[in-house]
């Protein structure tokens, strides 16, 4: 029986967590759960120059808003760490001894100086190599010497004068594979692992069998191939994630612009479970054959964390670049929001959610407490795009309405002054006399309705009331919004629009 599949994520700490990032550990987490397997955290550490100071909680942070649960990693811990590359370094030296022993590597003491004209030299000969293999020709006791002189050196791969190796990526398909460096450096000599090296030792050492990562990795694949060789370990299957791009093409990078980093979406109020969704689905079915008729089980946008665990399938997942969709975010978002409002529980996580902004927009509303708040959601729900819009979307149910509010004043001019003052006075006559237990839309619709005959019409009616309720803006239907703003509300702003129209 073949052992239990085993993925893992190893983002570098170089700053905050990239869309891409998130989208691998999805889907390591997606394929791990689908496959009864596991994944885990890997800290790829190594280059010291590029570290910055807590990027590792950034991408804790982000994994956990995500719902992505790692089995292994820093904190949870596990059997097969340390799970930071920079604590690993005495594994790393053993396993490039093992290879100087095997005379698969050597020493290098090449100055930097004489690496630079040798480049240059090589360039300029037409030759794609970067290095010549000087010190792959010296002497065992010319090397010893060196070493008691404590010459700075790093460590080489001896790579083979021989064709690439080939391979199959579960993405890809069989790329044309990339050549292989001549002779690669793999121990610097500030005696830090390369990336390659760590890469390859981690990945056996903690049993991965299936590497899920960027396409930008997939020229390094042959190179990672070789070391496998010269260990003499099996190599693990791979899977190349095609780029994400911005919507005008452009690649979706860590130096350009806005929403490549995950913490724009957390800062932003975007469902997670739409983020997920979004990354997972943007790919899928691009294998298709196009004559083929339809498939009633292909992948539809909106799906669950557990659906994408179901329905995932890399098979399925094109190889192209993949452009990301913000309207589709949107629609996600709002399909991902109104699922949430459906269950009760959840329904009061997010008004516990958005209750700290909407403190600070209105401070002195009474109506602020959870109970309203949650409720105010659930009625404007189709108004929002994401839960932080709700304080600009309900303002006028926790303070005053702005009448000077350019909208207000474009509303109040389009109506005609004799249809506004009636509708207002016959509105507050009628709900006036509605009695306090029929506070409710359906019955606040009723006793408004036979209004619009009076006034020139429904449309006369419901401008009115929108302005002298709502300041204009737009929302729910009135009755509804009548309901959410309670009696006294709605008859104090009525008697109030009244009063200023008396004293025009």
């Amino acid at each position: 029986m073949p052992p239990l599949p085993r993925l893992r994520f190893a983002p570098s700490p170089t700053g905050s967590l990239h869309l891409g990032g998130l989208r691998t550990a999805l889907f390591n987490h997606l394929l791990a759960r689908k496959w009864g397997g596991k994944w885990l955290l890997r800290i790829e550490d190594t280059d010291q120059t590029r570290l910055v100071e807590g990027s590792v909680d950034e991408i804790r942070r982000g994994l956990e808003w995500a719902g992505l649960d790692y089995d292994e990693g820093p904190v949870v811990g596990g059997s097969h760490g340390p799970y930071y590359q920079a604590q690993r370094l005495d594994m790393y030296h053993s396993h490039a001894e093992d290879l100087l022993r095997k005379d698969r590597a050597y020493r290098c003491f090449c100055e930097p100086a004489q690496l630079a004209a040798t480049r240059l030299r090589l360039q300029q000969s037409g030759s794609m190599a970067g290095y010549d293999r000087t010190c792959r020709k010296l002497e065992p006791d010319d090397v010893k010497h060196r070493l008691s002189l404590h010459q700075p050196h790093c460590i080489r791969l001896s790579t083979p004068d021989e064709p690439p190796p080939s391979f199959a990526d579960l993405v890809f398909g069989n790329p044309s594979p990339h050549p292989v460096p001549v002779d690669p450096i793999i121990v610097k000599t500030d005696g830090f692992p390369t990336y390659h090296l760590a890469n390859v030792v981690d990945d056996h050492s903690m049993e991965i069998t299936h590497v899920l990562r960027g396409e930008e990795w997939l020229p390094s694949v042959p190179l990672h191939l070789t070391l496998y060789s010269a260990f003499g370990w099996e190599p693990p299957q791979f899977a190349h994630l095609p780029l994400l791009l911005n919507p005008d093409g452009s690649k979706m990078s860590k130096r350009t612009g806005v929403g490549a980093f995950v913490s724009e979406y957390m800062d932003k109020g975007w469902e997670p479970e739409a983020v997920l969704n979004w990354l997972a689905t943007a790919g899928w079915g691009g294998k298709r054959d196009p004559h083929a008729p339809p498939d009633p089980d292909a992948t539809p946008s909106y799906l669950t964390l557990k659906e994408l665990i179901a329905k995932f399938d890399l098979s399925n997942f094109t190889n192209r670049r993949t452009v990301l969709s913000p309207n589709m975010l949107l629609y996600l978002n709002k399909e991902h929001m109104q699922e949430k409002l459906s269950d009760p529980v959840e329904r009061r996580k997010m008004a516990e959610r958005i209750m700290p902004a909407m403190k600070a927009r209105f401070p002195d509303s009474p109506n602020v407490n959870v109970e309203y708040v949650e409720q105010v959601i659930v009625t404007l729900e189709s108004r929002l795009g994401v839960l932080p819009d709700l304080p600009a979307a309900a303002d006028y149910l926790f303070q005053e309405p702005d009448y000077n509010d350019p909208v207000a004043v474009k509303l109040r001019n389009s109506i005609p002054g004799e249809a506004y003052a009636t509708s207002l006075e016959a509105s507050l006559d009628a709900l006036n006399q509605l009695n306090p237990a029929n506070w409710k839309e359906a019955s606040i619709k009723q006793a408004l309705d036979p209004i619009s005959a009076q006034v020139g019409g429904m449309r006369q009616l419901m401008g009115s009331l929108r302005y002298a309720l709502l300041g204009g803006k737009p929302g729910v239907g009135i009755a509804l919004s009548c309901e959410l703003l309670g009696r006294e509300a709605v008859l104090r702003r009525l008697r109030e629009r009244i009063a200023n129209v008396q004293g025009e």
